[in-house]
């Protein structure tokens, strides 16, 4: 094996006194695995040290087996009661393992864990033994995803099966049913899954020691804030968020000591945020969630928190801490400092701590910013070189824009406008895609809030609050062919009513329809029919409703109080006859629905 780049990392590893993940060059390490994989044609680190030790290369199989062991002469050189240190030991090597970027080396987990459990043998019924393998398990099994479940309790079953009788088995009875809950919910037995995380919970309460404490509660909070991302129910994240306070309390303020203390903080800490701020463990921003006042000055304070008690160390966390710290600067319309924590995600990125799923997510939610930060710049200029420059954007527009960010242009260019009618209209599409209930979607504003959308969707059926949530946008929801009984109040009043119209109020109100009706019937999309009454509707809905004489002239809408955005508001009178708006449509006989037609 003539290779320049292995003399010269042979020559490296001999002036070191002890090979350990600490003291190995990265870049000359992986230059000779990618080397060897080379020599080798494969990938597999198992079947390379085979190889090395039957050509006699013992240095580098040497270096390799103290690699892949982890550390193992920290924990056999004694741990003691202090299992703490097994996850100091578990986050050295996952950050060893990770930053290799090589599923191949993902063997580490198993020799840490099979020295371990020899450990726990020779130590013949030695209780400290069998919680550091238990611990270890826990740790062992992190690694495997939703798509492993078979490998995950394979690995647990085996622990249980291999402590010795008579022997306190609480540590292990709680790793066993942490990792069984989460992994029974990567397999949709959401029972199951709730009922082992509350074993595992119950178990931790009456347990002493307290790294099993905090891998039972991480556990019961994993398992609920996947459970909370499933169904968006407001009991799981109320959990969610009490757990969040219970696993920050366990660290008020870690000692210089305390590596694995202040992880499992941050943990907590960065994922409390994220629930504040609606992103998903998988980096995918709920946009479509509700945002509270409340919520966005919790996830501030969480993050202050993070930022002044904890160090931050591994890239991922990092990552997380400046997306969230991005996220919430957005929020608080602070585009500058958000753009600023988001370009530093980005740059986070290259080095590849994230998936292709994470980096997809994150991506996303930056060109989203990007776009809505290039509005916003749009916006404070004057109105010519704004409405030149909004021109530009709309041909680029790939994501629709936020509400608060509708209102905005709305008002600087007017509801009218092409561009403000144009950004609504990417909304309804988005809207309508939304859900298979919703058959139709126009934006509207009201007579009192006309600087503000509502987007008036049609629906087979009603949505439920969880579908509602999940638009994202101010909506009103209308059943296709449901109308509100006014105009049936109204008709009824109208043929019981002796007030029966004069022949000179019919005439009036006959040439006010024929003056009027096309024009009308135009300019409002939403109109049905135009009909002549003796009374008119005031206040319905309210204890104020009476229907008092009045001759009019009715218009029906399909829904009444909502103008279409491009549509001024009806008049008050038309040639000094009194206008009445009513609810319903107009259909021709054989059709079927039911409607209120006149």
């Amino acid at each position: 094996m003539a290779s320049k780049e292995i003399t010269r990392f042979e020559t490296y590893i001999r002036g070191t006194e002890k090979l350990d993940v600490f003291t190995i060059n990265p870049h000359s390490f992986t230059a000779v695995i990618h080397y060897l994989q080379t020599v080798f044609r494969t990938r597999s680190i198992t079947h390379i040290l085979d190889s090395l030790v039957k050509q006699k290369q013992f240095r580098l199989a040497e270096l390799l087996t103290i690699l892949y062991s982890g550390h193992i002469h920290v924990i056999t050189g004694g741990c003691n009661k202090d299992l703490k240190r097994i996850g100091k030991l578990w986050l050295s090597v996952k950050t060893f393992v990770d930053s290799k970027k090589d599923a191949s080396f993902s063997p580490c987990y198993e020799i840490m864990s099979d020295a371990l459990r020899m450990e726990m043998v020779k130590a013949d019924g030695k209780q400290e033994a069998v919680d550091r393998f238990a611990i270890c398990t826990w740790f062992q099994v992190q690694q495997y995803e939703k798509d492993q479940c078979e490998k995950r309790k394979s690995i647990l079953k085996n622990m249980v099966a291999v402590i010795p009788d008579g022997l306190d088995r609480t540590v292990a009875e709680i790793v066993y049913y942490s990792k069984m809950a989460t992994t029974a919910e990567f397999e949709n037995d959401i029972e199951s899954a709730k009922d082992f995380a509350s074993k595992a919970k119950n178990l931790s309460e009456t347990c002493e020691d307290k790294t099993a404490k905090i891998l039972a509660h991480y556990s019961y909070f994993f398992l609920h804030r996947r459970l909370y991302l499933r169904d968006k129910s407001e009991t799981n994240r109320q959990m969610v968020l009490e757990q969040c306070d219970i696993g920050c309390d366990m660290f008020p303020v870690p000692d210089e000591d305390g590596d694995f203390e202040m992880y499992c903080a941050l943990l907590f800490l960065l994922y409390k945020a994220g629930d504040y701020l609606h992103i998903t463990y998988e980096f995918e921003v709920l946009d479509s969630d509700t945002m509270s006042p409340s919520n966005i000055v919790a996830a501030e304070e969480v993050l202050r928190s993070a930022d002044r008690y904890i160090p931050i160390s591994t890239p991922r966390k990092q990552l997380t801490f400046k997306f969230c710290m991005g996220r919430l600067y957005h929020l608080q319309s602070e585009f500058e400092m958000a753009s600023t924590y988001l370009n530093e995600t980005k740059e986070l990125m290259i080095d590849g701590v994230l998936n292709k799923k994470e980096q997809r997510n994150v991506y996303r939610y930056c060109e989203k910013f990007d776009e809505e930060h290039r509005w916003k710049s749009c916006l404070g200029q004057d109105n010519e070189t704004a409405k030149e420059t909004a021109e530009a954007l709309i041909v680029k527009q790939h994501y629709c824009l936020h509400q608060n960010m509708l209102h905005r242009i709305l008002e600087k260019f007017g509801r009218k406008n092409e561009v403000t009618l144009r950004l609504c209209e990417d909304v309804c599409n988005y809207i309508k895609g939304k859900n298979d209930k919703i058959v139709h979607v126009f934006p509207s504003y009201t007579i009192h809030f006309d600087r503000e959308v509502v987007f008036v969707i049609f629906v087979k059926d009603f949505l439920s609050k969880k579908e509602e949530d999940e638009i994202g946008y101010t909506i009103k929801q209308r059943l296709v062919d449901q109308f509100s009984s006014e105009g049936k109040d109204v008709m009824s009043s109208e043929t019981t009513s002796d007030d029966a119209l004069t022949l000179d109020e019919t005439k009036r109100l006959k040439d006010c329809i024929n003056m009027h009706a096309t024009d009308l019937m135009h300019r409002h999309n939403y109109l049905s029919i135009i009909t002549a009454s003796p009374v008119r509707s005031k206040s319905y809905g309210t204890r104020e409703f009476k229907i008092q004489k009045e001759p009019c002239i009715v218009l029906y809408v399909h829904t009444k109080g909502y103008i279409p955005l491009d549509e001024d508001p009806f008049e008050r009178r038309y040639d000094g006859v009194p206008m009445d708006v009513r609810e319903g449509i107009f259909v021709t006989y054989p059709q079927q629905t039911n409607i209120m037609s006149s």
